[in-house]
């Protein structure tokens, strides 16, 4: 952590982010550097972060950027129909998604108490994935891929954390959105079984190889690399909730014919 804050400081964020737009050009070329710093202190932290680090990581990053996003921000609405409106929104976007990769450490830490307990409250699985798959349809829409959730009739009530299952769900789907060729479709489907129900997301991306298909639910693993967003938790994540629930969360990935993952939930007793 102190060498981030040494390169925190050593940036100059704090002039890069002043709102009278001398220096956007500066601060874009500042984030990739500040976010090479956080997941250079993420990997090379105690695996799982702990609850320390993970909140003096929050306290050091939130507020600057924070303030980041509130600049790009003022400079997008103050300089309509400037030429660096791109690089603004660059700025807002990149900075956003480092906030996202600072809060998905901090609820890891949460997650990971030996007295974390979500809910267990009845909720409906169709509709979480209903729910889950309405906002997502912009960025599938833009990638060019079709949403096929689970019909508006269809109902099965389970025991779960609504939040958290539909924490689980916006994981699955983005990452099926994000790895899924154009013009393809992913699926949605809702089945009962005699003490639990599944929540089935399909998509005809190009799969999971044998050896990742455990591998990508170990924290900080990803198999598309370093490429993607975030910071390799979501499915680690994703699978410590789902168990935390009394259910679970596995992968099925014949080679070369996408993927499909299944969150299980028990069932409402009758």
């Amino acid at each position: 952590m102190h060498a981030i804050m040494l390169a925190f400081h050593d940036l100059g964020f704090d002039d890069a982010i002043r709102a009278d737009g001398s220096s956007v050009e500066r601060a874009i070329t500042l984030l990739p550097a500040l976010e090479a710093s956080i997941r250079t202190a993420i990997a090379t932290a105690d695996h799982p972060p702990g609850e320390a680090f993970a909140e003096r990581l929050g306290r050091a990053f939130r507020g600057p950027l924070d303030r980041v996003v509130a600049a790009a921000d003022m400079l997008g609405l103050g300089h309509a129909g400037r030429a660096d409106d791109d690089i603004v929104a660059t700025i807002a976007a990149s900075a956003r998604q480092l906030l996202a990769l600072v809060d998905e450490v901090v609820d890891l830490q949460r997650i990971e108490r030996p007295d974390f307990r979500p809910n267990a409250e009845p909720i409906d699985l169709a509709d979480i994935a209903r729910q889950a798959c309405g906002l997502l349809t912009v960025r599938a829409a833009a990638n060019g891929v079709h949403l096929m959730r689970p019909p508006d009739a269809q109902s099965i009530m389970v025991l779960g954390d609504f939040g958290r299952s539909l924490q689980i769900m916006l994981g699955l789907l983005g990452n099926a959105v994000r790895n899924a060729p154009r013009g393809t479709a992913i699926w949605m489907r809702c089945v009962r079984a005699e003490h639990s129900a599944a929540l089935i997301v399909v998509d005809e991306g190009p799969g999971i190889s044998p050896f990742d298909q455990e591998r990508i639910f170990l924290p900080f693993q990803r198999v598309d690399g370093d490429s993607g967003p975030g910071a390799g938790l979501g499915l680690y994540v994703g699978r410590l909730l789902a168990r935390a629930m009394r259910g679970d969360l596995i992968v099925e990935s014949p080679p070369g014919e996408g993927a499909c993952f299944i969150l299980t939930l028990p069932l409402v007793p009758p």
